[in-house]
């Protein structure tokens, strides 16, 4: 979805000025969340929506 975005770099550049953490998420950071998901961890966790917009919502 976004390799226009960091194909362009004035489009990147205009993105990553508006974005609070300044930069694009990370595989690993996506992972991250999905492994926690899955393990016994979040055994409680029940009905909740997990953002990873690196607080785009906040």
């Amino acid at each position: 979805m976004t390799a226009r975005i960091r194909g362009d770099e004035k489009l990147r550049g205009q993105f990553l000025a508006l974005h609070p953490v300044g930069r694009f998420r990370r595989v690993e950071e996506v992972a991250a969340a999905v492994f926690y998901l899955c393990s016994p961890k979040a055994g409680f966790t029940t009905g909740v929506a997990l953002p990873l917009g690196g607080g785009a919502s906040a």
